[in-house]
């Protein structure tokens, strides 16, 4: 059982709305397989049930609705329980832990009860409401079945990334193909230790004989659909600024996608190199130059930049020091990728993009919004925002992307990830003090959103407009959230 509950007594059978605990658990005799399990008491003291456990999907932990205090609230109004309680496998620093299968995933109801009964049982009734009796097992869904992991790389800035594989959720057009005997669907996922409740890259991929075919034009974010169709606003072969990675530009995902579609030229930017190494190793990217930011200043920089230049070579003729061990030529190349920190670059950059996509999640409760506003405080929380990382939000942040967007057409892209509408309205109020066009979708299975703001020269004060009409929305698509649909395990009550 879990240690930590030595110590709270009795305190934890006692029901207090809106408190989340989360603890570490381990089955009965065993040392080598650890689960999390979170607690949370829900606003309605006197519902229906006591007590109700849900599955979490295996690889979906890291969403909204089980990840977050707001989440878990709308999850108990669907269980209609007073307590309930989230189960998953947990992600260890130990990598034979990770080896381990998850047993509430691997068998079907009766056996998923069975292992509970034989392994947790004790454990999770000591989680219940105190003068109840029982608790209702239940699961969300289909999971994603983990097929393997894969590595454990160390990173300095992410304590280690791990990368795993699991099988794809087969929609109508992957059944046919299995049907038809095509190969099976898996998806690879990068997730970090100090993170681990966030998929920080997704790509599908196909297996012939001992060949990985990565499926970059298999979007598995509807997100990056919105991403390439906003390139569409962007003339060919000008140049594209991708800062981080976020849910996938970290493993080159998004830039593999985006150099399938469309005809430009980017400048991508990563801190950490060990997701650099991952990407090169397990994702199929394949990297044409890198810079190392902190070997370079401002001037040498914008020599770098040339090489990504819209125009002839022979027109252009700046070129990269000797010292840098770099064969790039001016104009030649259409990916160069910068290892450090992002926000450097854009403060150390003077060239102009005609396009920045902002992919950078928030990882750091360091790097939440210090702001006198408790509302926008509350809302870009790391907890609540996901995506983007609020330090890019903040005004003169924004001032300096502005200032690196081509004059009257230049566009910031950002995907902004949240189910909360306090998050969302935080994000776009600071980026309507910015900018004056702002264009939002939501997409249809996801709780992210797609925005883009367009730079414009003049101001809405110099034109005697009322400044609270620069953040007018001209575009926008909003769908109703995917239904979630909770059903009780078969045999499903402790």
């Amino acid at each position: 059982m879990a240690k930590t509950t030595l110590y709270l007594g009795p305190t934890i059978r006692r029901h207090t709305p809106e408190r989340r605990l989360a603890f570490d658990i381990f089955p009965s005799n065993e040392t080598d397989t650890c689960f999390t399990v979170v607690v949370y008491d829900s606003k309605e003291r006197n519902a229906k049930m006591k007590n109700a456990c849900v599955i979490v999907p295996a690889a979906q932990e890291h969403l909204w609705l089980y990840s977050t205090a707001e989440g878990n609230q709308e999850l108990a109004m669907k269980a209609s329980c007073s307590r309930l309680l989230l189960i998953w496998l947990k992600y260890t620093k130990d990598v034979s832990n990770l080896l381990n299968m998850n047993p509430l995933d691997s068998y079907n109801d009766e056996r998923v009860m069975e292992y509970i009964k034989r392994n947790l049982a004790e454990t999770l009734d000591n989680f219940s409401l105190e003068r109840s009796s029982g608790i209702t097992i239940m699961k969300v869904g289909e999971s994603a079945r983990i097929r393997g992991w894969i590595c454990e790389i160390p990173s300095k800035y992410a304590g280690k990334v791990i990368v795993r594989d699991v099988y794809h959720e087969e929609t109508s057009e992957y059944e046919s193909k299995k049907r038809n005997g095509d190969t099976q669907i898996y998806a690879r996922q990068m997730i970090f230790a100090s993170n681990p409740q966030v998929i920080q890259s997704e790509v599908l991929y196909s297996e012939h004989g001992s060949k990985k075919e990565f499926r970059f034009r298999d979007l598995t974010n509807e997100y990056h659909t919105a991403i390439t169709l906003a390139m569409g606003f962007v003339t060919s072969e000008r140049r594209v600024l991708i800062l981080g990675g976020g849910k996938s530009g970290r493993t080159g995902v998004l830039t593999n996608v985006l150099l399938e579609e469309v005809e430009n030229k980017f400048a991508v930017v990563e801190l950490d190199e060990a997701v650099l190494k991952v990407a090169r190793e397990y994702f199929g990217y394949t990297v044409e130059e890198t810079i190392d930011l902190e070997e370079i200043d401002s001037v040498e920089l914008e020599s770098v930049e040339a090489c990504v230049e819209p125009v002839e070579p022979e027109n252009v003729e700046a070129r990269v020091d000797d010292k840098h061990n770099s064969n790039v030529t001016s104009g030649e190349l259409k990916v160069i990728h910068y290892t450090g920190d992002a926000l450097q670059f854009i403060r150390k950059s003077k060239r102009r993009y005609a396009a920045i996509i902002l992919d950078i999640n928030n990882s750091n409760e360091q790097n939440d919004m210090k702001s006198g506003d408790r509302e926008s405080e509350s809302g870009l929380r790391s907890g609540v925002l996901m995506s983007p990382s609020p330090e890019f939000l903040n005004p003169e942040v924004l001032d300096k992307m502005k200032e690196l967007l081509e004059e009257n057409r230049g566009i910031l892209v950002l995907n902004t990830l949240t189910r909360s509408r306090e998050a969302r309205k935080a994000v776009l109020s600071k980026l309507s003090e910015k900018f004056k066009f702002i264009a939002k979708v939501k997409t249809p299975n996801e709780s992210s959103k797609f925005e883009e703001v367009k730079k414009e020269n003049v101001g809405a004060e110099a034109r005697g407009e009322e400044k609270d009409q620069r953040g007018r929305i001209v575009g926008e698509q909003v769908n109703n959230s995917e239904e979630v649909k909770l059903g009780t395990c078969k045999a499903g009550i402790l």
